[in-house]
């Protein structure tokens, strides 16, 4: 089972899932951080460890991560990290779940 941080090499980006309206950037560096985050339906916390594989669909480029991401009602993402990801390059995953989620995960260059 691939993890995101084996997947993206990184520790951390953003998850917009597919009915593109549901945003969430998202620290994923803990060996719990097993398939895609979930927000609790009671809090603004994010649960872990389903039991899902990962698939990687395509993998691109983009030189403006926020112009990657949609316009949301329900987005659990501050303002100082839509403001980081202005004008930055990063590396695009469409990535599907065995759960049946297709998500866009934006893992700009400057994030860890």
């Amino acid at each position: 089972m691939k993890t995101l941080a084996e997947i993206t090499g990184k520790e951390s980006g953003i998850i917009v899932y597919n009915d593109n309206d549901f945003i969430i950037a998202a620290n994923w560096s803990s060996p719990l951080c097993v398939g895609l985050p979930r927000v609790t339906p009671i809090d603004i916390e994010l649960m872990w460890g389903f039991d899902e594989e990962l698939t990687i669909i395509s993998e691109s480029v983009t030189n403006n991560c926020l112009a990657e991401l949609p316009e949301s009602d329900e987005a659990y993402i501050t303002e100082e990290e839509l403001d980081s990801v202005r004008n930055a390059a990063g590396v695009i995953y469409l990535i599907e779940s065995s759960t049946g989620d297709e998500v866009k995960v934006i893992c700009p260059y400057d994030w860890h």
